[in-house]
Protein backbone atom coordinates (compact mmCIF):
# COMPACT_ATOMS: atom_id res chain seq x y z
CA UNK A 1 0.00 0.00 0.00
CA UNK A 2 1.42 3.36 -1.01
CA UNK A 3 1.57 5.95 1.74
CA UNK A 4 2.39 9.01 -0.32
CA UNK A 5 -0.40 11.56 -0.56
CA UNK A 6 0.11 14.77 -2.51
CA UNK A 7 0.62 17.72 -0.23
CA UNK A 8 0.05 20.89 -2.23
CA UNK A 9 2.68 23.65 -1.99
CA UNK A 10 4.72 21.85 0.65
CA UNK A 11 7.34 19.15 0.25
CA UNK A 12 7.36 16.61 3.08
CA UNK A 13 11.12 16.24 2.83
CA UNK A 14 11.55 20.00 3.23
CA UNK A 15 9.09 20.14 6.12
CA UNK A 16 10.98 17.39 7.94
CA UNK A 17 14.13 19.51 7.89
CA UNK A 18 12.36 21.99 10.19
CA UNK A 19 11.86 19.32 12.89
CA UNK A 20 15.22 18.63 14.54
CA UNK A 21 14.00 15.50 16.32
CA UNK A 22 13.26 13.84 12.96
CA UNK A 23 16.89 14.02 11.92
CA UNK A 24 17.94 11.21 14.26
CA UNK A 25 14.70 9.81 15.73
CA UNK A 26 11.51 8.19 14.52
CA UNK A 27 8.95 10.38 16.26
CA UNK A 28 5.53 8.73 16.57
CA UNK A 29 4.13 10.29 19.74
CA UNK A 30 2.16 13.31 18.52
CA UNK A 31 -0.81 12.33 20.70
CA UNK A 32 1.39 13.20 23.69
CA UNK A 33 3.15 16.24 22.25
CA UNK A 34 3.60 17.30 18.67
CA UNK A 35 7.16 17.11 17.40
CA UNK A 36 8.98 20.39 18.01
CA UNK A 37 9.23 22.57 14.92
CA UNK A 38 12.19 24.97 14.67
CA UNK A 39 10.06 27.76 13.13
CA UNK A 40 7.56 27.51 15.99
CA UNK A 41 10.13 27.84 18.74
CA UNK A 42 12.01 30.56 16.91
CA UNK A 43 8.74 32.50 17.05
CA UNK A 44 8.51 32.04 20.83
CA UNK A 45 12.11 33.21 21.17
CA UNK A 46 11.52 36.22 18.91
CA UNK A 47 8.47 37.27 20.90
CA UNK A 48 10.39 36.95 24.17
CA UNK A 49 13.27 38.98 22.76
CA UNK A 50 10.94 41.76 21.57
CA UNK A 51 9.11 41.75 24.90
CA UNK A 52 12.39 42.08 26.78
CA UNK A 53 13.50 44.93 24.53
CA UNK A 54 10.22 46.73 25.12
CA UNK A 55 10.48 46.35 28.89
CA UNK A 56 14.00 47.78 28.82
CA UNK A 57 12.87 50.79 26.83
CA UNK A 58 14.59 49.65 23.63
CA UNK A 59 12.79 50.00 20.31
CA UNK A 60 11.00 46.74 19.52
CA UNK A 61 8.44 45.09 17.26
CA UNK A 62 6.29 43.94 20.14
CA UNK A 63 3.18 45.52 18.65
CA UNK A 64 3.52 43.35 15.55
CA UNK A 65 3.64 40.25 17.72
CA UNK A 66 0.55 41.32 19.63
CA UNK A 67 -1.28 41.51 16.31
CA UNK A 68 -0.09 38.03 15.40
CA UNK A 69 -1.26 36.69 18.75
CA UNK A 70 -4.73 38.13 18.10
CA UNK A 71 -4.65 36.52 14.66
CA UNK A 72 -4.50 33.08 16.29
CA UNK A 73 -8.23 33.32 16.97
CA UNK A 74 -8.91 33.63 13.24
CA UNK A 75 -6.52 30.77 12.50
CA UNK A 76 -8.21 28.49 15.02
CA UNK A 77 -11.67 29.53 13.80
CA UNK A 78 -10.64 28.57 10.27
CA UNK A 79 -9.52 25.15 11.48
CA UNK A 80 -12.81 24.32 13.23
CA UNK A 81 -15.34 26.16 11.03
CA UNK A 82 -16.58 29.01 13.22
CA UNK A 83 -16.38 32.79 13.54
CA UNK A 84 -13.37 34.27 15.30
CA UNK A 85 -15.73 36.04 17.73
CA UNK A 86 -16.65 32.59 19.06
CA UNK A 87 -13.05 31.72 19.98
CA UNK A 88 -11.59 32.61 23.38
CA UNK A 89 -8.15 32.36 24.98
CA UNK A 90 -7.63 29.83 27.77
CA UNK A 91 -4.20 28.66 29.01
CA UNK A 92 -4.80 24.90 28.74
CA UNK A 93 -7.38 22.36 27.61
CA UNK A 94 -8.03 21.40 31.22
CA UNK A 95 -8.66 25.03 32.14
CA UNK A 96 -11.15 25.36 29.32
CA UNK A 97 -13.02 22.23 30.34
CA UNK A 98 -13.16 23.48 33.92
CA UNK A 99 -14.51 26.85 32.76
CA UNK A 100 -17.29 25.15 30.82
CA UNK A 101 -18.04 22.82 33.73
CA UNK A 102 -18.54 25.76 36.04
CA UNK A 103 -20.63 27.69 33.50
CA UNK A 104 -23.18 25.05 32.52
CA UNK A 105 -23.42 22.27 35.10
CA UNK A 106 -23.89 23.41 38.67
CA UNK A 107 -27.49 22.76 39.67
CA UNK A 108 -28.28 20.08 42.21
CA UNK A 109 -30.20 17.20 40.68
CA UNK A 110 -28.75 17.59 37.19
CA UNK A 111 -26.45 15.02 35.65
CA UNK A 112 -23.45 14.99 33.36
CA UNK A 113 -22.77 12.13 30.95
CA UNK A 114 -19.23 11.18 30.07
CA UNK A 115 -17.56 7.82 29.43
CA UNK A 116 -14.75 5.48 30.40
CA UNK A 117 -12.55 6.41 27.41
CA UNK A 118 -11.88 10.01 28.44
CA UNK A 119 -8.52 11.36 29.58
CA UNK A 120 -8.20 11.93 33.31
CA UNK A 121 -7.82 15.72 33.18
CA UNK A 122 -11.11 15.94 31.29
CA UNK A 123 -12.94 13.67 33.72
CA UNK A 124 -11.88 15.35 36.95
CA UNK A 125 -13.42 18.65 35.83
CA UNK A 126 -16.80 16.94 35.75
CA UNK A 127 -16.24 14.75 38.80
CA UNK A 128 -15.68 17.93 40.77
CA UNK A 129 -19.29 18.88 40.08
CA UNK A 130 -20.44 16.13 42.43
CA UNK A 131 -19.72 18.56 45.26
CA UNK A 132 -22.60 20.66 43.88
CA UNK A 133 -25.02 17.73 43.93
CA UNK A 134 -24.53 16.95 40.22
CA UNK A 135 -24.57 13.28 39.22
CA UNK A 136 -21.81 12.05 36.91
CA UNK A 137 -22.75 9.14 34.67
CA UNK A 138 -20.35 6.95 32.67
CA UNK A 139 -21.22 5.31 29.38
CA UNK A 140 -19.24 2.06 29.16
CA UNK A 141 -17.10 1.12 26.18
CA UNK A 142 -16.75 -2.38 24.79
CA UNK A 143 -13.79 -3.76 22.84
CA UNK A 144 -12.30 -0.31 22.40
CA UNK A 145 -15.49 1.16 20.94
CA UNK A 146 -18.29 3.28 22.34
CA UNK A 147 -21.37 3.40 20.16
CA UNK A 148 -23.96 6.21 20.28
CA UNK A 149 -26.62 3.79 21.58
CA UNK A 150 -24.60 3.15 24.73
CA UNK A 151 -24.25 6.87 25.34
CA UNK A 152 -27.91 7.56 24.58
CA UNK A 153 -28.96 5.19 27.39
CA UNK A 154 -27.33 7.46 29.96
CA UNK A 155 -29.08 10.70 28.95
CA UNK A 156 -32.42 12.01 30.18
CA UNK A 157 -34.15 15.37 30.57
CA UNK A 158 -32.03 16.16 33.65
CA UNK A 159 -28.80 15.84 31.67
CA UNK A 160 -27.00 19.18 31.49
CA UNK A 161 -23.91 18.12 29.55
CA UNK A 162 -22.65 15.35 27.32
CA UNK A 163 -18.84 15.52 27.48
CA UNK A 164 -16.87 13.66 24.83
CA UNK A 165 -13.52 13.61 23.04
CA UNK A 166 -13.76 13.76 19.26
CA UNK A 167 -10.91 11.25 19.17
CA UNK A 168 -10.02 9.26 22.28
CA UNK A 169 -6.51 9.55 23.67
CA UNK A 170 -5.85 5.86 24.40
CA UNK A 171 -6.71 4.02 21.20
CA UNK A 172 -7.86 6.67 18.71
CA UNK A 173 -11.54 5.70 18.66
CA UNK A 174 -13.40 8.36 16.68
CA UNK A 175 -16.85 9.34 17.91
CA UNK A 176 -19.75 10.14 15.60
CA UNK A 177 -20.05 13.72 16.84
CA UNK A 178 -22.97 14.68 14.62
CA UNK A 179 -25.09 11.83 16.01
CA UNK A 180 -24.01 12.60 19.57
CA UNK A 181 -24.95 16.27 19.19
CA UNK A 182 -28.43 15.21 18.07
CA UNK A 183 -28.73 12.92 21.10
CA UNK A 184 -27.58 15.69 23.44
CA UNK A 185 -29.87 18.34 22.00
CA UNK A 186 -32.89 16.03 22.02
CA UNK A 187 -32.40 15.99 25.79
CA UNK A 188 -31.75 19.76 26.01
CA UNK A 189 -28.13 19.07 26.98
CA UNK A 190 -24.97 20.82 25.83
CA UNK A 191 -22.37 18.93 23.81
CA UNK A 192 -18.86 19.68 25.13
CA UNK A 193 -16.01 18.35 22.99
CA UNK A 194 -12.35 17.89 23.90
CA UNK A 195 -10.67 18.46 20.56
CA UNK A 196 -7.02 18.11 21.51
CA UNK A 197 -6.56 14.78 19.71
CA UNK A 198 -7.95 15.99 16.39
CA UNK A 199 -7.77 19.76 15.77
CA UNK A 200 -4.97 20.41 13.29
CA UNK A 201 -4.99 16.82 12.04
CA UNK A 202 -8.51 16.42 10.66
CA UNK A 203 -11.24 18.59 9.23
CA UNK A 204 -13.75 19.79 11.81
CA UNK A 205 -16.92 21.81 11.34
CA UNK A 206 -18.40 22.72 14.71
CA UNK A 207 -21.49 24.21 13.06
CA UNK A 208 -22.32 21.21 10.91
CA UNK A 209 -21.60 18.81 13.77
CA UNK A 210 -23.68 20.77 16.28
CA UNK A 211 -20.97 21.33 18.89
CA UNK A 212 -21.79 23.80 21.66
CA UNK A 213 -18.33 24.01 23.25
CA UNK A 214 -14.95 22.77 22.05
CA UNK A 215 -11.63 23.11 23.87
CA UNK A 216 -8.19 22.46 22.48
CA UNK A 217 -4.60 23.15 23.46
CA UNK A 218 -1.99 23.68 20.76
CA UNK A 219 0.81 21.38 21.89
CA UNK A 220 -0.30 18.14 20.24
CA UNK A 221 -1.56 17.87 16.65
CA UNK A 222 -1.44 21.66 16.18
CA UNK A 223 2.35 21.43 16.75
CA UNK A 224 2.43 24.48 19.02
CA UNK A 225 4.02 25.02 22.43
CA UNK A 226 2.40 24.17 25.74
CA UNK A 227 0.59 26.96 27.57
CA UNK A 228 -1.76 28.06 24.79
CA UNK A 229 -5.31 26.83 24.19
CA UNK A 230 -8.62 27.95 22.74
CA UNK A 231 -12.23 27.65 23.82
CA UNK A 232 -14.94 27.67 21.16
CA UNK A 233 -18.33 28.73 22.50
CA UNK A 234 -21.39 28.94 20.27
CA UNK A 235 -22.15 32.64 19.77
CA UNK A 236 -25.58 32.55 21.41
CA UNK A 237 -24.09 30.91 24.49
CA UNK A 238 -21.19 33.34 24.62
CA UNK A 239 -23.68 36.20 24.62
CA UNK A 240 -26.03 34.69 27.22
CA UNK A 241 -23.51 33.28 29.71
CA UNK A 242 -21.65 35.48 32.15
CA UNK A 243 -17.88 34.86 32.20
CA UNK A 244 -16.56 32.65 34.97
CA UNK A 245 -13.73 35.11 35.61
CA UNK A 246 -13.97 38.86 35.14
CA UNK A 247 -10.91 40.70 33.83
CA UNK A 248 -10.34 44.30 32.85
CA UNK A 249 -9.71 43.46 29.20
CA UNK A 250 -13.32 42.20 28.95
CA UNK A 251 -14.70 45.65 29.68
CA UNK A 252 -15.82 48.34 27.24
CA UNK A 253 -12.87 50.48 26.07
CA UNK A 254 -14.57 53.78 26.88
CA UNK A 255 -15.56 52.48 30.32
CA UNK A 256 -11.91 51.66 31.05
CA UNK A 257 -10.58 54.98 29.76
CA UNK A 258 -13.18 56.99 31.65
CA UNK A 259 -12.31 55.30 34.94
CA UNK A 260 -8.54 55.42 34.40
CA UNK A 261 -8.09 58.87 32.94
CA UNK A 262 -11.06 60.89 34.16
CA UNK A 263 -12.98 59.88 37.26
CA UNK A 264 -14.36 56.90 39.15
CA UNK A 265 -17.49 55.54 37.50
CA UNK A 266 -17.37 51.81 38.19
CA UNK A 267 -20.80 51.35 39.74
CA UNK A 268 -21.86 49.01 36.93
CA UNK A 269 -19.82 46.80 34.61
CA UNK A 270 -19.86 47.57 30.91
CA UNK A 271 -18.66 44.64 28.82
CA UNK A 272 -16.80 45.26 25.59
CA UNK A 273 -17.08 43.21 22.37
CA UNK A 274 -18.40 39.67 22.63
CA UNK A 275 -15.09 38.49 21.16
CA UNK A 276 -13.34 39.32 24.46
CA UNK A 277 -16.08 38.40 26.92
CA UNK A 278 -14.71 34.98 27.91
CA UNK A 279 -11.00 35.52 27.28
CA UNK A 280 -8.81 34.56 30.20
CA UNK A 281 -5.61 36.44 30.97
CA UNK A 282 -2.80 35.14 28.74
CA UNK A 283 -0.12 34.02 31.15
CA UNK A 284 2.14 32.80 28.34
CA UNK A 285 2.01 35.10 25.33
CA UNK A 286 5.16 33.51 23.92
CA UNK A 287 3.21 30.24 23.59
CA UNK A 288 0.60 32.02 21.49
CA UNK A 289 3.35 33.51 19.34
CA UNK A 290 4.60 29.99 18.70
CA UNK A 291 1.05 28.79 18.08
CA UNK A 292 0.66 31.48 15.42
CA UNK A 293 3.65 30.02 13.57
CA UNK A 294 2.41 26.45 14.11
CA UNK A 295 -1.07 27.12 12.74
CA UNK A 296 0.48 28.96 9.79
CA UNK A 297 2.21 25.68 8.92
CA UNK A 298 -0.95 23.60 9.39
CA UNK A 299 -2.99 25.97 7.21
CA UNK A 300 -0.26 26.15 4.57
CA UNK A 301 -0.11 22.37 4.21
CA UNK A 302 -3.90 22.15 4.41
CA UNK A 303 -5.96 20.16 6.90
CA UNK A 304 -7.58 18.11 4.13
CA UNK A 305 -4.17 16.96 2.94
CA UNK A 306 -2.94 16.36 6.48
CA UNK A 307 -5.98 14.22 7.30
CA UNK A 308 -5.59 12.13 4.13
CA UNK A 309 -1.92 11.53 4.79
CA UNK A 310 -2.41 10.53 8.43
CA UNK A 311 -5.15 8.10 7.41
CA UNK A 312 -2.94 6.47 4.80
CA UNK A 313 -0.01 6.15 7.21
CA UNK A 314 -2.26 4.54 9.85
CA UNK A 315 -3.75 2.16 7.28
CA UNK A 316 -0.27 1.05 6.29
CA UNK A 317 0.75 0.67 9.95
CA UNK A 318 -2.30 -1.44 10.81
CA UNK A 319 -1.84 -3.67 7.77
CA UNK A 320 1.75 -4.40 8.77
CA UNK A 321 0.79 -5.05 12.40
CA UNK A 322 -2.01 -7.46 11.52
CA UNK A 323 0.24 -9.37 9.13
CA UNK A 324 2.83 -9.65 11.92
CA UNK A 325 0.22 -11.20 14.23
CA UNK A 326 -0.31 -8.30 16.65
CA UNK A 327 -3.59 -7.71 18.44
CA UNK A 328 -4.87 -4.16 18.15
CA UNK A 329 -6.67 -2.16 20.82
CA UNK A 330 -7.72 0.25 18.09
CA UNK A 331 -10.74 -0.48 15.85
CA UNK A 332 -9.71 -1.63 12.38
CA UNK A 333 -12.73 0.06 10.79
CA UNK A 334 -11.32 3.32 9.38
CA UNK A 335 -14.55 5.18 10.13
CA UNK A 336 -14.10 4.44 13.85
CA UNK A 337 -10.51 5.57 14.35
CA UNK A 338 -8.16 8.39 13.59
CA UNK A 339 -4.49 9.16 14.06
CA UNK A 340 -3.77 6.78 16.96
CA UNK A 341 -3.04 3.05 16.88
CA UNK A 342 -2.70 1.10 20.12
CA UNK A 343 -0.94 -2.27 19.94
CA UNK A 344 -1.25 -4.94 22.61
CA UNK A 345 2.26 -5.82 23.76
CA UNK A 346 3.49 -7.64 26.85
CA UNK A 347 5.61 -5.51 29.19
CA UNK A 348 4.53 -2.43 27.24
CA UNK A 349 6.38 0.05 29.47
CA UNK A 350 9.67 -1.76 29.07
CA UNK A 351 9.12 -2.10 25.33
CA UNK A 352 8.44 1.62 24.94
CA UNK A 353 11.57 2.41 26.95
CA UNK A 354 13.65 0.03 24.82
CA UNK A 355 12.38 1.61 21.61
CA UNK A 356 13.18 5.10 22.89
CA UNK A 357 16.56 4.45 24.49
CA UNK A 358 17.98 1.76 22.23
CA UNK A 359 16.35 2.44 18.86
CA UNK A 360 15.46 6.16 19.03
CA UNK A 361 11.82 5.43 18.26
CA UNK A 362 9.47 7.65 20.29
CA UNK A 363 6.11 6.07 21.15
CA UNK A 364 4.04 5.96 24.34
CA UNK A 365 3.06 3.13 26.71
CA UNK A 366 -0.66 3.62 27.21
CA UNK A 367 -3.47 1.38 28.50
CA UNK A 368 -1.42 -1.83 28.48
CA UNK A 369 -0.25 -1.24 24.93
CA UNK A 370 2.09 0.75 22.71
CA UNK A 371 0.42 3.88 21.35
CA UNK A 372 1.65 5.05 17.95
CA UNK A 373 0.47 8.44 16.68
CA UNK A 374 1.98 9.60 13.37
CA UNK A 375 1.55 13.10 11.92
CA UNK A 376 1.66 14.25 8.30
CA UNK A 377 5.47 14.57 8.35
CA UNK A 378 5.94 10.88 9.10
CA UNK A 379 6.75 8.50 6.27
CA UNK A 380 6.40 4.90 5.17
CA UNK A 381 10.04 4.44 6.14
CA UNK A 382 9.22 5.48 9.73
CA UNK A 383 6.55 2.79 9.87
CA UNK A 384 8.85 0.16 8.38
CA UNK A 385 11.45 0.94 11.07
CA UNK A 386 9.05 0.55 14.00
CA UNK A 387 7.48 -2.58 12.53
CA UNK A 388 10.93 -4.17 12.21
CA UNK A 389 11.66 -3.47 15.88
CA UNK A 390 8.21 -4.46 17.15
CA UNK A 391 8.38 -7.85 15.47
CA UNK A 392 10.80 -9.03 18.15
CA UNK A 393 7.89 -8.57 20.64
CA UNK A 394 5.21 -10.14 18.43
CA UNK A 395 3.04 -12.94 19.90
CA UNK A 396 4.52 -16.37 19.31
Amino acid sequence: MAVSTAVDKVSISNVRKDFPVLQDHVYLDNAAAGAGCRTVYEATEEYTKEYSRSRMGIRSNLGDWHEKILQTKQQFAQLIGCEKEEVFFVPTTSTGINVVAKLVASERGENIVTNDMEFLSNLIAWLGQRENGVEVRFAKSRDGRLLPEAINKELDKRTAVLSISQVTWGNGFRHDIKTLSEIAHENDAFLVVDGIQCVGAMKIDVKREGIDFLVCGTHKWLLGPGGAAFLYMRKELAEDLNPLFTFLHMMDKEFIERNVFDEFDSYEMEYGPISQKHDMVMFNRAAYAGSWAAMNLILKVGVDQIEKRIKRICEYLIKQLVEAGFELRTPEDPTERFGIVNIKVKNHREVAQFLRNERKIIVAPRLSGIRVSPHFFNTKEDIDIIIKELKRFAPQ
